[in-house]
């Protein structure tokens, strides 16, 4: 499934199971992602900023391209993420 340059501002979109699923140029500011599966999901440069990332794990997602400042998430959703530098970045 695809979403291109759509409008996700302040959406609830928890409890999905959006596996492989692209979202690219999209705005997900403040969008409620918790409790999702995100296996094989990619987001490509998208607003990402305060998402919120609750029982949701950032295995093998690569954020690179996003934009953001801050992430709404808990220390847990962090497992499996590559890069300790992005872990810090997320972290704040």
């Amino acid at each position: 499934m695809l979403f291109d340059h759509c409008l996700l501002d302040l959406a609830g979109l928890n409890k999905l199971d959006v596996r492989k699923t692209q979202f690219v140029s999209c705005n997900l500011k403040d969008a409620n992602f918790s409790d999702n599966n995100l296996r094989e999901t990619e987001l490509v440069d998208c607003d990402i900023n305060n998402l919120m990332l609750y029982d949701t794990s950032l295995k093998n997602l690569d954020l690179s391209s996003c934009r953001f400042a801050t992430l709404e998430l808990e220390s847990k959703t962090l497992r499996g993420v590559d890069s300790d530098r992005r872990a810090s970045r997320y972290a704040g």
